[in-house]
């Protein structure tokens, strides 16, 4: 199955495999809302950002390089400027990934907290709860007990699950801010 996925790829001489992106012009990289501002500093089409991280996800680990054709060969200054917009953008998506990461664990560590401070309230109140107590003191126990267990669960829970993903997104723009960009121009058909 993998292998054909990847023979979807061209590939180059060193084994490495070539993500095609085709675009009439280099503008049509990035968001149309951001048209006045520089090209290094705008965010690229939110299509072509989840195409590339879809691509280097089906890749896996081996090595790839993201060939541009436009219709005309842009200049080596046009080149250089979409090389920084490019791996500038995935280091932007690394920073707010990372800064949702902390707020995921900051949120984890307070339910963790939450959940072993009403465990270890209920622990504590039991001895003094009479020998056979009457029903709301009783539910009153059991649902700090079931408190402190859901939230001690959602922490767990809601900390590998950020994680595993988190990691795998993390890993694909690291490659991606670091990938060979090639670029080409294609010759117009009368």
């Amino acid at each position: 199955m993998k292998k054909q996925l990847l023979s979807r790829y061209a590939s180059l001489p060193d084994g490495r495999l070539v993500i095609d992106v085709a675009l009439d012009r280099p503008d049509d990289l990035f968001e149309r809302f951001e048209a006045g501002a520089p090209r290094h500093t705008r965010d690229l089409a939110e299509n072509l950002a989840t195409y590339l991280l879809d691509c280097v996800r089906e890749i896996g680990p081996g090595g790839f390089v993201v060939r541009f054709t436009f219709e005309e060969l842009p200049c080596p200054e046009l080149r250089r400027t979409i090389s920084q917009a490019v791996a500038g953008y995935f280091q932007y998506r690394i920073g707010l990934e990372r800064s949702g990461f902390r707020r995921t664990v900051r949120t984890s560590l307070l339910l963790a907290v939450l959940g072993i401070a009403l465990l270890a309230l209920n622990i504590l109140l039991r001895p003094l709860l009479p020998e056979a107590p009457d029903l709301p003191l009783n539910l009153l126990y059991e649902g700090v007990m079931i408190a402190a267990w859901i939230a001690l669960w959602e922490a767990v829970s809601l900390f590998s699950a950020g994680w595993f993903s988190r990691r795998r997104f993390l890993r694909s723009c690291s490659r991606l801010v670091s990938a060979s960009l090639l670029f080409s121009g294609a010759e117009r058909e009368s």
